[in-house]
């Protein structure tokens, strides 16, 4: 007998030009022969115990019957299976962030009618035997979705859009293979040994052993309260706090309500979701070795609090999944939005570009123009989807597009006035009058700028007094907070930055 992952189903897409494994676990010693279309592709003798087969690479198709059978009597068959691209998304709440929730919604839902443009979602459960609890609302979870107005809601965002613009440019089958957590830590996403070997990351799991168990049932009885008591109540407000009602007094109410009946300061107990390498294990293995092109990310706000540690962080977790699937996949992700609260977050954008500056085929986009001030869950996930199919059509496909995100390169004095060089563009713009987010910096204190000229990829910025000033630097959306209108003219928003005149 051989039981095969919960990812093979029925309407199921597969990579095109890799090969296709084909995995599970069997109960002995056996043959399995894999089927596309009638015709036998891959035959393997295996153990007991978990096992693979892997298929040749295959060119995309569309509505493909797969068979898998076994020497010992076992027999599935799989319909509606497409060969296409698969791409991974990958992060915490901003990816996992539905498609009911975004802003316009109901307008895509005239348009989503899409068979070859798919879906699935790993089941979220943060600890063994959690699914025999029966706690949780399955619906959406574990089943291959085609993009419908029945289905669309359960659809990442972000990863929507991403795979409904990879379809319109590359006409093959696009699937997205949810694998997200709202509130996770990047290091709940990679295995607990890598952590622990490294002197800096092991900070992760230090603080996970002095918080777990505060007494011998705390985290059993905090976990059940969340799911029983205050179950319905505690869904009708993460409703609203994701539609984008959060700040108003009824909701926040609720909020004050649901966490009242909780026990306080439960920690990182052993069923929580954001331990250390707890997803890892619960969630991502479930589908490790299933062929994707890529990851699409979007997360880091649950890694403010070692904001300075994020770059080794991240790349440490690329460098893993890339082992995990012995691959080594482009890795596509979000510099984190501006937001008010977000007293870390200047710092945890600058370690996110090191990482993108670092770690080979690791592309990041900007959204620094589509934050909310007071509201961590942006609703326009079209442009961060748009903008993440970009990046992938120029740097993984190949193809010509304005991808890359401007960038000021260097910055010179002229008399009082600064020049800032401009790379990945031929034109800055300046979109809705006034130019925002930009600030001049002395050793005295913040200079006023007069105005300001754009001649190409060179912006002048105007000063009555900097060239008398010493120590000069230029920030721009350096802030937690800021609405950015400077773009290239691909219509992408330029990247924060700090930096000095000399």
């Amino acid at each position: 007998m051989i039981i095969l992952a919960d990812v093979f189903q029925d309407n199921m897409v597969f990579q095109r030009h890799k090969p296709i494994n084909v995995f599970g676990t069997a109960q002995e010693d056996q043959i399995v022969s894999v089927y596309i279309n009638g015709e036998k592709l891959a035959e393997a003798e295996i153990k007991k115990g978990e096992f693979s087969v892997a298929v040749p690479e295959q060119e995309a198709a569309e509505n493909v019957i797969v068979e898998v059978k076994s020497s010992t009597g076992d027999s599935f068959v799989f319909k509606n299976v497409d060969i296409g691209e698969v791409w991974l998304a990958g992060g915490q709440s901003n990816m996992e962030f539905l498609m009911k929730y975004e802003e316009i919604y109901e307008y895509e839902m005239i348009y989503c009618e899409d068979e070859h443009l798919r879906f699935y979602n790993v089941p979220q459960y943060s600890f063994f035997g959690e699914e025999l609890e029966k706690f949780k609302d399955k619906n959406g979870y574990n089943k291959w979705h085609n993009a419908n107005r029945e289905n669309l809601w359960c659809f990442s965002a972000t990863g929507y859009y991403h795979a409904k613009q990879l379809r319109a440019e590359l006409g093959v089958p696009v699937a997205i293979l949810g694998c997200n957590w709202g509130g996770t830590s990047a290091s709940a996403w990679m295995d607990i040994e890598t952590l622990k070997a490294d002197s800096d990351l092991s900070v992760y799991c230090e603080d996970f052993e002095k918080t777990e168990n505060l007494s011998p049932d705390y985290a059993d009885k905090e976990y059940r309260n969340r799911w029983v008591s205050g179950r319905k109540f505690a869904r009708w407000a993460n409703d609203m706090i994701l539609y984008g009602y959060g700040g108003t007094p009824i909701v926040q109410l609720s909020c004050n309500v649901i966490n009242a009946f909780r026990p306080r300061n439960i920690g990182l107990g052993w069923q929580s979701y954001n331990r250390p390498a707890g997803l890892y294990a619960t969630m991502l293995k479930k589908i490790i070795g299933y062929g994707i092109k890529g990851v699409i990310w979007y997360q880091g706000e649950s890694d403010d609090h070692h904001a300075d540690l994020y770059s080794k962080l991240f790349s440490k977790m690329i460098e893993r999944w890339r082992c995990y699937w012995n691959d080594e996949f482009p890795f596509l992700f979000v510099q984190i939005a501006p937001f008010e609260s977000g007293q870390n977050y200047v710092e945890l954008r600058r370690q996110q570009e090191i990482v993108e500056n670092t770690v080979k085929d690791a592309y990041m986009v900007t959204i620094s123009d589509i934050g909310m001030k007071t509201d961590i869950h942006p609703k326009n996930k079209h442009d961060v989807g748009f903008r993440l199919a970009q990046k992938a059509l120029g740097k993984v496909y190949g193809m010509d597009v304005i991808c890359d995100a401007p960038y000021a390169e260097r910055a010179e004095l002229q008399g009082n006035n600064i020049v800032l060089h401009f790379a990945a563009c031929e034109e800055i713009l300046i979109s809705g009058g006034a130019l925002n987010a930009m600030k001049i910096i002395s050793e005295d204190g913040p200079i006023k700028m007069t105005s300001c000229v754009i001649n190409g990829n060179q912006l002048t910025l105007k000063t009555d007094v900097a060239g008398e000033k010493k120590h000069l630097r230029v920030e721009f959306a350096w802030t937690p907070y800021h609405e950015v209108n400077l773009y290239n003219e691909g219509g992408l928003p330029a990247k924060p930055f700090q930096i000095e005149i000399k």
